[in-house]
């Protein structure tokens, strides 16, 4: 190129001291034109940056980025007043029942300053009534709190704890409502409750959280089977296992849930059992799972090239395709690969505290994860990428993960192909997302369900379509999209 100019600048002075001869004029001016040529055409190469978008916000779920907890917060606890709860406190003066009620109303107030929050106490049953102050909220560790003497005590309905602390998005979002009850609720509230669930807390961006414990019992079991039938149960002599479940939901922000699980947790309520602590919530992951591009992550077969920089061609010109630390896979490929021929590709994978993990382990991918593949192909007269044709299958399908596994509960591995007889010459960019399908369910929610037909009371009736109802809201509210994974894929 400086040989090129230097020709140049000579030719331009030859061509004012010959002005005066004409066929050496036109000479001078034939080589100066053909010297322009020549610098026009070695221009240096231009820079193609490539970018894996993997910011929150790509997809709904995304857009609630979670943030820090709260600093100024309302607390509301709502007690089941009804008789079916009245067993956790006859002859008891230290069940976990009542241990739980403690450490709620202490973490309420350690995990934020007092004046940072206010808390309030409630009683429900068919109605909701505030109680006067935290004196009053003691005496549900004495049986006449669940005497039943009021008529709209007699019957639970959680959804009636919900009616006046459902946060409102933009106007009240610092409102993390704590709901305890044994869950005994006929099949049509029980629905109801996850319509609520549902359409007052997921559906706004909300979390829904769970916290199940097994206490010491003496008393009556309500509302069993179809039938609704009753029975007495009582704990004296038997093991823990064989206590008598109750619940704790807990409905605000992801951040407010899971402050509240840590401060509980920092407490060390030694009777609760961190597994059975579950927040339902869409997005389940902190970040988006990528692609490593260490040296080591990943081994190609023959006909795969992993590079640093690619290069392709533009009007005849060289452009360097960089990824500039994005996490990008270039992939070159040729005629020696086979379509059967598979890779593992490494992510990363952290899920959010408490909330429940994707299956990711699976023989058949199609069993585990689902994909969302975007394709665009480098187009060389404008020097960028454009959409692929919807129509266009082939280059769709040429990429494609038959199986996952994670390992180290920290790294996703997928096995990867590429056809290469489903590619025509060229560059492109693919754009991937995991999408999970399935969602591991903790073994507890089998061991403590019961279908209505037996009489035991260390199991809740239908406890486990009601924790798969919010399981499933999870899923089907908004894309869980886990990880994003880059490529270009060149084939010459």
């Amino acid at each position: 190129m400086i040989h090129l100019l230097r020709i140049y600048i000579k030719n331009v002075k030859n061509l004012h001291k010959s002005s005066s001869t004409t066929s050496t004029s036109k000479a001078n001016r034939l080589v100066l034109v053909a010297t322009l040529l020549l610098l026009s055409a070695c221009q240096a190469p231009s820079n193609v940056d490539l970018t894996c978008d993997v910011s929150p916000g790509i997809t709904n779920n995304q857009s609630q980025k979670t943030n820090q907890k709260s600093s100024n917060i309302t607390i509301a606890i709502h007690l089941d007043g009804t008789p079916s709860m009245q067993g956790f406190v006859k002859n008891f003066t230290n069940s976990n029942y009542i241990k739980t009620l403690n450490l709620l109303d202490t973490a309420a107030t350690t995990g934020w300053s007092k004046s940072q929050s206010t808390i309030k106490y409630y009683r429900f049953g068919t109605e909701s009534q505030q109680l006067k102050n935290r004196e009053a909220y003691l005496q549900a560790q004495l049986p006449d709190f669940y005497s039943g003497s009021e008529v709209v005590f007699q019957e639970s309905q959680i959804e009636t704890a919900m009616a006046n602390s459902s946060p409102d998005k933009g106007k009240n979002p610092n409102v993390v409502s704590i709901v305890v009850t044994d869950l005994y609720q006929k099949d049509s509230d029980m629905n109801l409750l996850l319509d609520n669930l549902k359409s007052k807390y997921l559906q706004k961006g909300y979390a829904v959280g769970i916290l199940a414990v097994k206490s010491q019992f003496n008393g009556m079991v309500y509302d069993v089977g179809i039938r609704g039938d009753k029975f007495s149960y009582n704990t004296e002599g038997k093991p823990v296992e064989k206590f008598h479940p109750f619940y704790v939901i807990f409905l605000g922000s992801y951040e407010n849930i899971a402050q509240f699980y840590s401060e509980m947790n920092r407490q060390g309520a030694d009777f609760i059992d961190v597994t059975h602590l579950v927040i339902f919530y869409p997005q389940l992951i902190k970040e988006l799972s990528t692609l490593s591009l260490e040296k080591e992550s990943t081994k190609f077969p023959k006909g795969i090239n992993r590079l640093k920089t690619m290069w392709v061609k533009s009007n005849n010109i060289n452009v360097a395709l960089k990824t500039n630390e994005q996490p990008v896979e270039l992939l070159s490929i040729n005629s020696s690969l086979s379509k059967d021929d598979t890779f593992k590709n490494k992510t990363s994978y952290e899920p959010l505290p408490y909330t429940l993990k994707a299956k990711l382990d699976s023989s058949d991918r199609n069993d585990s994860l689902g994909v969302d593949i975007k394709v665009k192909v480098f187009d060389p007269a404008t020097k960028s990428f454009k959409e692929q044709a919807p129509n266009n299958q082939s280059t769709q399908q040429a990429l494609t993960f038959n199986s996952s596994e994670l390992v180290d509960d920290k790294n996703i591995y997928v096995n990867t192909k590429i056809d290469p007889t489903l590619l025509k010459d060229g560059t492109y960019f693919y754009t991937i997302d995991l999408v999970a399908k399935e969602l591991i369910e903790p073994k507890w929610w089998q061991e403590w369900n019961s279908d209505g037909t037996s009489l035991d009371g260390s199991k809740t009736d239908n406890v486990l379509p009601f924790l798969r109802g919010l399981k499933n809201l999870t899923l089907e509210i908004d894309k869980p999209v886990i990880g994003r994974l880059c490529y270009v894929v060149q084939k010459s």
